[in-house]
């Protein structure tokens, strides 16, 4: 039996989707979410560095 080798899940316990749909815990959307333990390791990788960049719009923005 082959098992997939996954990303560590970014959440952080703090689930609050903004109006945009991001959550202000770890930064993904809630599709990404909700997807997660579907994706490869690649497709997790580019979302944790997509949310990483959303995180940091959103705190810069408050």
């Amino acid at each position: 039996m082959t098992y997939k080798k996954h990303i560590a899940n970014p959440c952080i316990g703090y689930c609050k989707l903004n109006h945009d749909d991001i959550c202000g815990g770890c930064g993904r959307t809630q599709s990404e979410r909700t997807d997660w333990i579907f994706l490869t390791a690649t497709e997790q990788k580019t979302i944790c560095e997509n949310a990483s960049k959303r995180l940091a719009k959103i705190k810069k923005d408050q």
